[in-house]
């Protein structure tokens, strides 16, 4: 008999679940291990499968998700995170789009950007929409925003060039800059 599980690591527990083609189903909850979350989805799995008395092999398919990313933005409870982007886009965090859920509604709030405009700077460059080059990356304002970024505590950088899809080669060098 073949079975299918789905796994969803929260940031308390892991839930488990194995299901048969005909609708039974088997149900675990663990606990999740904050350093290691790999260590609930495996005795969640093993629970299960012991459960319904299967063997490992008779699992066709896994499916996992997990709220421990959502929760970490939720709480601002991540990594400080500063964010590197082509000089002139350093606030399209800020500014976003049209489509407003509260648009007609003055009481509507806008949500905090996740990285904090301190915490964004601007490198110089651009590549077009074709991938070509139009300005070549100046590593020295690559280089002031690392320094920028030692100084405030920063622990993760996110690069996000405009165009980057089209030819990557800036933000790789970038990458290795900020290393």
């Amino acid at each position: 008999m073949q079975a299918r599980i789905g796994v969803d690591v929260g940031g308390t527990f892991t839930d488990v679940v194995l299901a048969f083609p005909g609708g039974r189903i088997f149900v675990n909850k663990t606990t999740t291990t904050p350093l290691d979350p790999g260590e609930g989805v495996v005795a969640g799995i093993a629970a299960v499968i012991a459960e319904a008395g299967l063997e490992a092999s008779q699992v066709t398919e896994i499916v996992h998700g997990t709220t421990v990313a959502s929760n970490t933005i939720l709480q601002k409870a991540g990594a400080r995170t500063g964010l590197l982007t082509t000089r002139g886009f350093r606030d399209v965090l800020e500014i976003g789009r049209i489509r407003t859920p509260g648009m007609f509604d003055l009481s509507w709030r806008k949500p905090e950007p996740l990285v904090p405009r301190r915490w964004r700077r601007e490198a110089l460059e651009r590549i077009a929409a074709d991938g070509a080059i139009v300005t070549p990356l100046d590593e020295g304002s690559v280089r002031d925003a690392a320094a920028f970024f030692m100084a405030e505590g920063v622990d993760a950088v996110a690069i996000c060039f405009i165009n980057s899809y089209a030819h990557e080669v800036h933000e790789r060098r970038a990458a290795a800059l900020l290393r």
